[in-house]
């Protein structure tokens, strides 16, 4: 890539290296969104998947990482990644946990009417969870 981040900013790779191991919430912003990446990449790049596309991340009422047409009905990915901090092994393989929240605190309106400030992501905002375990 000609353009690449690196002559854009004029910064080397060690200098973004640097900045990525010093500051773990930007680890932690590259890796959910080159998890978006990869999953598109790796899984929804098939036969029958008519169309990919992604909702602009500022948009508080469109939630989900990629939408997907595939045979005539759209689907709704959201992305996590596991919390370094639960991963394990056990004797039947490797465990570990994710939080499915959203990335922003939000006013929601419950089935009931009752109103509520938070960051977690509404039943129906997404129809697959999509774990990065890279």
């Amino acid at each position: 890539m000609t353009n690449s981040i690196l002559k854009r900013w004029d910064i080397t790779v060690e200098e973004l290296t640097q900045v990525v191991d010093q500051n773990p919430s930007i680890r932690g912003m590259l890796l959910g969104y080159l998890a978006e990446v990869k999953l598109e990449k790796l899984w929804l790049r098939r036969t029958g998947i008519s169309d990919v596309s992604k909702h602009d991340d500022h948009d508080r009422k469109k939630k989900g990482d990629r939408v997907v047409a595939y045979k005539g009905r759209e689907f709704i990915f959201e992305s996590k990644s596991l919390q370094t901090n639960t991963i394990r092994k056990t004797d039947e393989g490797w465990v570990g946990k994710t939080q499915v929240d959203a990335s922003d605190r939000r006013e929601v309106v419950l089935p009931d009417g009752t109103r509520v400030n938070t960051t977690c992501l509404l039943r129906n905002e997404f129809h697959i969870l999509a774990v990065n375990v890279f």
